[in-house]
């Protein structure tokens, strides 16, 4: 009988403590959701976004098309992706400025070895941004561009070269992007920065986007390829068989895989041997089938 009773007081006090752990358990659960929940809210107010699943889905659907990496986030934190751009890895993301809201914007590697300092962003506005250091205020012989944009840059002449026609043209179309806002382009040796204000909720916005920042990104690799001397010839269109340049020789289609960054062809053999792609300054270890699918190696 004192074994039956024992035993029935240890299983009473198991019971109690299972009971308690498990409602405790559940407040602490309930607790964390409101957490989160709060978290969220005070995410969106920060950013000035209505839907964060909204403009998730959003970059979600920009990473597919670009064929770039969604970062694994939390749900109340501002998605980020990863994707290339011609010969550079681009990160579109979401900078929160303080008291001003969300600025969507895309940072660019820029080649190895460029040196020139620019920063461009429109009078009247003073973006939350990065100092471009001790350059000067630089005018541009289009006044009516030069009445609504500041340039500062290290070197006036190539910051006046730099905004042709279509540059000008794209730092307008920046500015007027979505809601009309302030736009930034700050470059340095580290890297290319193109910054809008406002959240870009729309998967349309984002590419647009894309393809307004991608056109400075092309001038400023432009001019990398000129300040190191390499020639730009006409482009004649892709040779029937290209020629691989780790081995020399022609990559039949089906022997063929691409840079994943470049695009540059090599054999899948000579890829493997050599590590990463053969284009000077690349760099790039991914290559895709030279389909162009999606399969990454």
């Amino acid at each position: 009988m004192e074994l039956v009773f024992v035993a029935t007081v240890l299983l009473a006090a198991y019971g109690a403590a299972w009971f308690w752990k498990a409602a405790f358990g559940l407040l602490g659960g309930a607790d964390e959701a409101e957490a989160g929940a709060s978290r969220g809210r005070a995410a969106r107010r920060a950013l000035g976004v209505q839907d964060l699943g909204r403009l998730r889905e959003a970059f979600r659907a920009f990473a597919e098309r670009r064929g770039g990496d969604l970062a694994d986030r939390p749900l109340f934190e501002a998605p980020r992706v990863a994707f290339v751009h011609g010969a550079a890895r681009a990160i579109l993301s979401l900078y929160e400025a303080s008291g001003d809201g969300a600025h969507t914007q895309i940072a660019f590697t820029v080649p190895q070895g460029w040196e020139r300092r620019l920063e461009i962003f429109p009078r009247g506005s003073r973006p939350d941004g990065p100092d471009a250091g001790r350059e000067e205020d630089v005018r541009v012989e289009d006044s009516a561009f030069h009445a609504r944009w500041i340039v500062r840059a290290d070197d006036a002449a190539f910051a006046r070269e730099f905004l042709d026609g279509r540059v000008r043209q794209t730092l307008e179309a920046l500015r007027g992007l979505g809601p009309p806002g302030p736009a930034l382009v700050s470059l340095t040796p580290a890297r290319l920065l193109v910054r809008k204000a406002g959240a870009l909720e729309a998967a349309a916005g984002l590419d647009a986007f894309a393809d307004l920042a991608g056109v400075v990104y092309d001038r400023v690799f432009f001019f990398w390829q000129r300040l190191s001397g390499i020639e730009i010839l006409e482009d004649p269109g892709p040779p029937a068989e290209p020629l691989c340049r780790v081995c020399g020789a022609a990559v039949a289609p089906e022997a063929r895989v691409a840079c994943r960054r470049c695009k540059t062809p090599h054999h899948r053999d000579c890829w493997e041997f050599n590590g990463q792609c053969s284009t000077y300054a690349c760099g790039e270890r991914r290559c895709v089938p030279g389909d162009g699918s999606r399969e990454r190696f």
